[in-house]
């Protein structure tokens, strides 16, 4: 098999990195800027395989669209009735890739009740 013009031995593991993929100025101008408004229903829609956070294609997860769902409703429901403020600032962190993307001294969160 070939990849951009390089053979890929038979039985090589071939992994995509999600953390630059998700960050592609070309897709995603100011990649490292928080906009959750890039995500909107009336933004402009990203090609197919731009952002995949639970996989894609035919070996997708198949509990995606319910643990999105599940996520939402846990973020709303602890943002309505609570503060969250990051306690470091974004030069303190310092992330490690795992099976999902970790800041390698935990995160660190002040909680307050509204």
């Amino acid at each position: 098999m070939f990849l951009v013009g390089n053979e890929i031995p038979p039985g090589s593991t071939v992994l995509i990195n999600s953390y630059l993929l998700h960050r592609d100025p070309r897709h995603f101008p100011d990649p490292h800027i928080y906009r959750p408004e890039r995500f909107l229903p009336d933004s402009p829609k990203l090609p197919p395989y731009t952002f995949i956070p639970l996989s894609a294609g035919s070996r997708n997860c198949i509990g995606s669209r319910f643990a999105t769902s599940v996520i939402k409703v846990a973020v709303l429901s602890v943002l309505k009735a609570f503060r969250v403020e990051a306690c470091d600032t974004e030069d303190q962190l310092r992330f490690i890739s795992e099976l999902v993307l970790l800041n390698a001294n935990g995160l660190r969160l002040k909680i307050t009740p509204h």
